[in-house]
């Protein structure tokens, strides 16, 4: 499973079907399971997708992770 850097990194580089950049999100990493929703890793987070806006409040959901050549990677968002 990633760690709790690894984790946010990769929900830093992804990319929400809006395009929406989660450059700024803060993420803090909770349980993790194997498989689950698609490979790799299912985990439950709290995050914070944009902490610099006013008033953002974290949300639980859990987030697929997935190793790909090396790093990982959110698999399921």
């Amino acid at each position: 499973e990633p760690s709790e850097g690894e984790a946010t990194a990769a929900v830093r580089r992804h990319r929400l079907f809006t395009g929406t950049s989660l450059a700024n999100a803060t993420l803090k990493l909770g349980d993790c399971s194997p498989g689950g929703v698609g490979p790799g890793v299912t985990c439950m987070t709290q995050i914070v997708l944009d902490p610099t806006r006013p008033n953002a409040s974290p949300q639980n959901r859990p987030i697929g992770f997935a190793r790909v050549n090396g790093q990982w990677e959110v698999a399921v968002w």
